[in-house]
């Protein structure tokens, strides 16, 4: 197992400052944040001290979580706003649950890629393998589940219907019942369009 990163063993309000540091210098001015990140260790007499390589590789892997986050959040926001109607929002569900395994995943991927010790990347791109194979079998497992769901809520569907229509109810109350069952009304087919 690597060893514990010193940036992790820094107070949470000191990564915070550091973060939102490196944010508001474009990821850049190393030398700068090294020593403003030293001072801040000397000030609050954390028996810390970092160099500017330790920063800058912290500061590649922000950067690299941040377009991360960055690339999801526009994949379920696209989404989000195609989202037309039910099964389009369950389907948003699952995206969500499949994103955030997938960020893990490459959260781990680009580390292991920043990674120079050889033991510790092969590590990293196990954990990102393991990530991505737990996320597609619960993938897989959701799909089916919701499968075999819509194929009951459409077997219940059916058979109210038909006793509805046995007990004499009329079109719009039938339609009525198939919605509270599917959340949907049954599709009308179309009148032919004018040639």
């Amino acid at each position: 197992m690597p060893p514990v990163r010193k940036f992790a063993l820094l107070p949470a309000d000191l990564q915070q400052q550091l973060r939102e540091l490196f944010v508001a210098n474009g990821f850049g001015n190393i030398e700068a944040i090294t020593d403003e990140l030293n001072g801040w260790c000397q000030k609050e007499g954390i028996p810390l001290t970092f160099g500017k390589s330790a920063v800058g590789e912290e500061s590649l892997r922000f950067k690299r979580a941040q377009e991360t986050i960055a690339a999801v959040t526009l994949q379920m926001q696209a989404v989000a706003d195609s989202a037309g109607d039910s099964a389009a929002k369950r389907a948003e569900s699952l995206t969500a649950t499949v994103s955030t395994g997938l960020f893990s995943a490459l959260v781990d991927a680009r580390t292991a890629e920043a990674t120079a010790d050889p033991e510790a990347r092969i590590e990293l791109m196990g954990k990102a393998s393991l990530a991505a194979w737990r996320l597609t079998a619960a993938s897989v497992k959701q799909q089916t589940f919701r499968a075999e769901v819509e194929k009951r809520s459409q077997v219940a569907a059916d058979k109210a219907e038909k006793l509805a229509r046995k007990g004499g109810a009329d079109a719009k109350t039938i339609a009525g019942i198939r919605t509270l069952i599917l959340g949907i009304p049954k599709a009308r087919p179309r009148a032919a369009e004018p040639a």
